[in-house]
């Protein structure tokens, strides 16, 4: 028996050397890419048309049961 207190873990630290890949972290173009703006108010004010909308929708339905 080698040793008792092996704990088979440097099978992991054995491993070849791989190139690097790209991943979802860092862009394929280069590490100064540029990203787009973000349309946070397009988003913001489409949310709130569809909230006025539904709660318009909802008042036309309450006052025609009503």
């Amino acid at each position: 028996m080698n040793d008792e207190h092996d704990t088979n873990l440097g099978w992991w630290t054995d491993r070849p050397d791989r190139e690097p890949r790209a991943s979802s972290f860092t862009p394929i173009s280069g590490p100064f890419h540029r990203r787009k703006p973000e349309r946070v108010w397009v988003k913001v004010l489409l949310i709130t048309a569809l909230m006025v909308g539904f709660g318009w929708s909802l008042l036309n339905l309450a006052r025609a049961l009503g």
